[in-house]
């Protein structure tokens, strides 16, 4: 486990590769679309949000449209529509998802001290990219996950966390393996939470 962080924490410094999430898809795309994207578009792109230690966005990663196929505004078109076939628009207006390695980074980091107990953030600070105590107590790194979406006039909010770990103890399976399967994981359950409430 210890080695699968460590493994973490330097892909995530080097950014050298990528493994998109595969998700499923419920239904065969026909007939006329009924989604319309409206996130903001810095929400589609990856993006290192800050590479200084004691900045509140230090050590989290925004997961962009690549990091799933197919792209979560086609799964979550797909998956509605198997359910819910009668629905008539959805309109996202945020789904994002981002990997946040701030504390394991910051342990990592000889400057680290008290002074950055005070640079932490959390939901009252930026509920899009920061855990909570209790969603997280030992600061593990963790994808973090948000939809928000109108569905033929009703609004609907999820959150979600997954967190990256190798549960077989599989030698094959790579850093590169757990972060798409919780990207898979949190992408999945927020389109399921919405469409189990309509």
């Amino acid at each position: 486990m210890k080695l699968l962080i460590l493994s973490l924490t330097l892909a995530f410094t080097a950014c050298t590769q990528m493994k998109p999430a595969i998700l499923p898809i419920q239904t065969v795309m026909h007939g006329e679309r009924i989604i319309l994207d409206a996130r903001d578009s810095s929400h589609k792109k990856t993006e290192m949000l800050s590479y200084i230690a004691t900045n509140c966005q230090y050590g989290i990663q925004r997961l962009g449209d690549e990091w799933t196929t197919p792209n979560r505004i086609t799964y979550t078109e797909s998956v509605i529509k198997e359910k819910k076939p009668d629905v008539k628009e959805i309109k996202v207006i945020e789904f994002v998802t981002f990997l946040n390695v701030q504390r394991a980074l910051r342990n990592s980091n000889i400057y680290r001290g008290e002074v950055f107990k005070l640079m932490e953030c959390n939901e009252n600070t930026d509920r899009l990219t920061h855990y909570t105590p209790q969603e997280n107590p030992t600061g593990k790194s963790v994808v973090i996950g948000t939809i928000s979406v109108i569905i033929d006039g009703r609004e609907f909010s999820e959150r979600a966390l997954s967190f990256p770990m190798n549960p077989s103890r599989d030698d094959q399976f790579t850093v590169f393996d757990a972060r798409a399967t919780s990207v898979r994981n949190v992408v999945t359950e927020l389109v399921e939470r919405v469409s189990s409430k309509l």
